[in-house]
């Protein structure tokens, strides 16, 4: 199909802020920014150098495995990752409840 991969960047940035602003290891805003955008471009070699110093060895791992996903970031054909979303809005309407933009009732 070539189909390009991209790390969903809602969970991604839950992650490094998470770690970066919410956690008992408070690294501070200044490093969150500088790590999104490290992400937001896909600079995954410096993202990676600052994960390492500051983040615990499971969500480093998250970050290292999914390599060519941040490359893909910085990418200008790159607009984003909606299917989590579109899924949900199925399931809910399927479900009685939530969005109906897809239900058939409607029709």
């Amino acid at each position: 199909m070539g189909a390009k991969y991209i790390l969903d960047r809602y969970h991604a940035v839950r992650e490094l802020r998470k770690v970066f602003l919410f956690s008992k290891l408070y690294h501070g805003e200044e490093l969150f920014q500088k790590a999104i955008n490290y992400f937001y471009s896909g600079d995954y070699d410096n993202l990676m150098e600052l994960l390492k110093i500051y983040v615990p060895k499971e969500i480093f791992k998250y970050f290292k495995n999914n390599r060519v996903g941040i490359i893909h970031q910085g990418e200008s054909w790159n607009i984003g990752v909606s299917v989590e979303s579109d899924v949900s809005r199925l399931v809910k309407s399927c479900l009685g409840y939530g969005s109906k933009i897809f239900s058939l009732a409607l029709l």
